[in-house]
């Protein structure tokens, strides 16, 4: 995935999504962190892969990521640019709400 990612480079002008695809390597990484309950590890390697690229579904794991460190704040932040992205996302709306009870 990898190699096709940094291929697809040349592309990246006639679809944004293209640059994205390097974020992935440290997304996979940061889903392993993220299940060992290692949270902080997690956020900056979403951090990193956020340098690629603005996508709802990363702004939803930070969101997720940032509640179990319990900064409520920033989880609203992250949460809501995820829905401005896509706004028909329910996902986005649970967590957000199971945000703002705390």
């Amino acid at each position: 995935m990898e190699k096709y990612a940094k291929e697809s480079q040349v592309n990246q002008n006639s679809n944004s999504k293209i640059k994205f695809l390097l974020a992935f390597r440290f997304i996979e990484q940061a889903t392993d962190y993220y299940h060992q309950n290692n949270y902080q590890a997690t956020e900056k390697l979403f951090q990193h892969a956020a340098s690629f690229g603005n996508e709802s579904r990363l702004f939803y794991r930070r969101g997720k990521n940032l509640y179990y460190q319990t900064e409520y704040q920033s989880v609203l932040a992250k949460l809501n640019q995820a829905i401005a992205i896509v706004a028909n996302d329910e996902q986005y709306y649970y967590w957000r709400a199971k945000n703002l009870l705390n």
